[in-house]
């Protein structure tokens, strides 16, 4: 130990100077990297975040696209109008037209409330959608939705065959014809709809309506 006096008043006030050349650098003292373990231990680094970084853009990518294509089906667009409190307008394949707000979008159809009633669409019998114009005069349909048919996931035979035991009064486009009359009864691939008493007590005038022609069905009654 060397002791140092002076400016310090004398040497009660020792110091030890030895090894002062191997004492670590002050933090704000630029840290040489120079040699091979330094510079390969930056160029790990650097490779290491440059592969952090392409994994997040190409995560941030999928989420993107996969948001696109979400919308870019028919039953991504009604789910995202299902969000909003525009009316839409939805053109069928059968040439028919319903306004209304998007209430349920099931597996394979949507529910359009409007103030002629709920109208059933399977998506495959969708034309075109679209928002529509204003947005006042535009009421829900009447009663609540078929049991069944708010269950996320529904199908569309499911949520008939749930509506088929309330026996509402319906109007069924298919084919190019309609029938408006009781839903009697739903099966896996067919609607019967009672249209008017027969002639004998127990008789009726039915129509069997294949599930897979059906363009839309228009709950008007419950």
């Amino acid at each position: 130990m060397t002791a140092v006096s002076g400016i310090f008043g004398s040497s009660e006030y020792p110091f030890n100077l030895a090894g002062v050349d191997d004492a670590p650098p002050p933090p704000d003292r630029p840290v040489s990297l120079a040699g091979d373990a330094g510079l390969d231990e930056l160029a790990r680094w650097a490779a290491s975040e440059r592969v952090d970084e392409a994994a997040r853009s190409r995560a941030a990518q999928r989420r993107h696209g996969a948001a696109e294509a979400s919308e870019s089906t028919v039953a991504g667009l009604l789910a995202r109008m299902a969000e909003g409190t525009r009316p839409v307008l939805v053109d069928t394949v059968g040439g028919d037209r319903m306004r209304g707000r998007v209430a349920v979008v099931g597996a394979d159809f949507c529910v359009i409330a409007g103030a002629g009633g709920q109208a059933m669409v399977p998506t495959a019998a969708i034309a075109a959608v679209g928002e529509a114009p204003g947005g006042s005069g535009d009421r829900p349909g009447p009663g609540s939705l078929a049991l069944g048919a708010e269950a996320p996931g529904a199908a569309f035979g499911e949520a008939l065959t749930a509506l088929g035991a309330e026996r509402p009064l319906v109007r069924i486009a298919a084919g190019g014809r309609h029938w408006r009359g009781r839903l009697a009864s739903a099966g896996a691939d067919v609607v019967s709809v009672v249209a008017a008493p027969g002639p004998g007590p127990a008789e009726a005038a039915a129509s069997h309506i294949a599930v897979a022609a059906i363009d839309h069905l228009m709950i008007l009654d419950r």
